[in-house]
C-alpha cells in the first residue's frame, strides 16, 4: 500500500488515495493471508453473486505467480502454507533468488550483502540459496531444468567463447546464438535490463556456413524446449517465425 518510505511514493495509497487511502496492512505478516483472500475471490470456488472479479469467466486452476521478493513469499507460502489452504493448483516463481521471507517480519532481517542496507529492515529475506522447496504437494512448481555454470571465487558466470552461459536453459536464442546475451546491464543502464549484441558477419558465416544449418539448429533447440517443457506450442510458432526472419549472411 505505501510502497518503500524513501524516495518518489509509488504505493497504491499515493497512486489512488480515494480508494486505498484508508487502507492499513501494519506488516508483511499479512501477505500470506492476503494470498489466500485473493485465491478465494477469484478461484473456481468464489462467490457466484456479484460482483465477480472474473466478470463470470469459469476458472479451471489457479496458479500463483510472483517475481524477486514478491516470489520469496510465494517460497515461503509455498512451504507453510499451501498444504493448509490448498489455495493454489501451481506456483511459478520468476527471478527468485532460493531464499524464502520471513514468517514473523517483525524480527529484524539477516544482513545480506545483496540486499542494500537501506532496504534490509524492509525485504526480511532468508539469505539467497538457502530454501529448498518441499516435494511432498500436489501444487508443483515449474520442472527443474539444468543450472547455469558459475566457477572462480568469487563465483562468475562460465561464457563460451562468444560470451554467452554455459548451461541453464538453452533457448533457441543461446542454442543458435547470433548474438552475445548477458543478464547484467551495461554501464549507465538500470539493472535488471540485460544487453545483446549481434555477432559480425565473419562471426555468423563461421557459425552457419548455410543458412540452413542455422534453421536446423534452430529447429532442434524448440524442438527440445517443447520436450522439455519450458517451451510451449504457440512459443514454438513464434519463435520459428523469427528464425525465419533472421538475417544470416
Amino acid at each position: 500500500l505505501e510502497g518503500f518510505p524513501f524516495g518518489e511514493p509509488r504505493g497504491l495509497v499515493a497512486w489512488d488515495p480515494e480508494r486505498y487511502g484508508t487502507r492499513s496492512i501494519p506488516d508483511d505478516d499479512l501477505s500470506y493471508d492476503i494470498f489466500t483472500q485473493v485465491a478465494a475471490a477469484v478461484g473456481p470456488a468464489r462467490m457466484a453473486q456479484p460482483p465477480d472479479p472474473m466478470g463470470g469467466l469459469t476458472v479451471r486452476r489457479l496458479l500463483a505467480f510472483g517475481a524477486s521478493q514478491s516470489a520469496c513469499r510465494l517460497a515461503t507460502y509455498y512451504n507453510a502454507v499451501q498444504l493448509l489452504s490448498q489455495a493454489f493448483d501451481g506456483f511459478l516463481l520468476v527471478v527468485y533468488p532460493g531464499g524464502g521471507s520471513l514468517v514473523d517480519s517483525t524480527q529484524p532481517g539477516p544482513e545480506l550483502d545483496e540486499i542494500p542496507a537501506a532496504v534490509r529492515t524492509l525485504v526480511n529475506l532468508l539469505p539467497f540459496s538457502s530454501h529448498v522447496l518441499r516435494t511432498d504437494l500436489d501444487a508443483p512448481p515449474p520442472p527443474p531444468q539444468p543450472r547455469v555454470e558459475f566457477a572462480g571465487d568469487p563465483p562468475t558466470v562460465v561464457r563460451d567463447e562468444h560470451g554467452n552461459a554455459v548451461g541453464g536453459i538453452r533457448l533457441p536464442q543461446l542454442a543458435a546464438a547470433t548474438g552475445s546475451h548477458r543478464g547484467a546491464s551495461p554501464k549507465g543502464v538500470p539493472d535488471l535490463t540485460g544487453s545483446s549484441t549481434p555477432f559480425e558477419a565473419e562471426t555468423l558465416r563461421k557459425l552457419y556456413p548455410h543458412r540452413d544449418v542455422y534453421l536446423v539448429r534452430f529447429e532442434a533447440a524448440v524442438r527440445h524446449g517443447l520436450e522439455q517443457g519450458f517451451l510451449l506450442p504457440r512459443d514454438a510458432e513464434r519463435l520459428r517465425a523469427q528464425a525465419a526472419a533472421a538475417q544470416i549472411p
